[in-house]
């Protein structure tokens, strides 16, 4: 079994983790703007650059 893990911004935390063939993340936005809209984008922006690291893209979302 193995597990790949992207370090995060913390000692200790992931911001991905690959595990049997799945990715699992976080995202969210640094943001706190009103505007739900660009938090929204924001957050898909940093979704698609973890998955991207991960080697895959949103076509495979759970």
């Amino acid at each position: 079994m193995t597990i790949q893990r992207f370090p995060g911004s913390v000692p200790g935390r992931s911001r991905i983790v690959v595990h049997n063939g799945l990715v699992y993340t976080v995202a969210t936005a640094a943001s706190d703007s009103e505007d739900i809209a660009e938090q929204i984008r924001l957050c898909l922006a940093y979704l698609d650059k973890h998955l991207h690291e991960a080697g895959t893209d949103r076509s495979g979302l759970l």
